[in-house]
């Protein structure tokens, strides 16, 4: 799998920034619900105003409350990882072996491979091959 291109930038596989059109549509129920307001203070009585306002700044304070639960979870999680692993910048200590993978197979590494933006992964006879990706013919 190749990387993504997102904006000019390149992302590994599987990652992506979220369009912001996808922010925008948490939005839209609020303005709808605020525009039905205003529909029915033209058309009805101020009863109907009121009402729809209390309508809308419930939707407004639930909105409010679940951004803050959310903001808190994440905090929660992060505090977690920090204190179970040492935070994101945590560091192996020594080299880092790569003569074997995480199945124990023997990998080999292409000279050029550390420099590289994009490798390709072979097995071969049970040899995990690491190198460059070759320009297509």
């Amino acid at each position: 799998m190749l990387p993504t291109p997102r904006r000019g930038e390149i992302l590994p596989p599987g990652a992506s920034r979220r369009p912001r059109w996808r922010s925008a549509l948490t939005a839209i129920p609020a303005w709808l619900i605020f525009g039905y307001i205003w529909w029915r203070a033209l058309v009805d009585e101020q009863q109907q105003l009121y009402s729809g306002a209390m309508l809308w700044a419930t939707c407004v304070a639930l909105t409010g409350v679940v951004i803050l639960a959310w903001v808190a979870w994440n905090r929660a999680l992060s505090r977690h990882r920090i204190a179970e692993f040492g935070g994101r910048k945590l560091r192996a200590s020594g080299p880092i072996d790569f003569s074997t993978d995480a199945l124990g197979r023997p990998v080999v590494v292409a000279e050029g491979a550390p420099t590289s933006r994009l490798l390709e992964v072979d097995l071969v006879d049970g040899v995990k091959m690491i190198g460059p990706v070759s320009a297509p013919s």
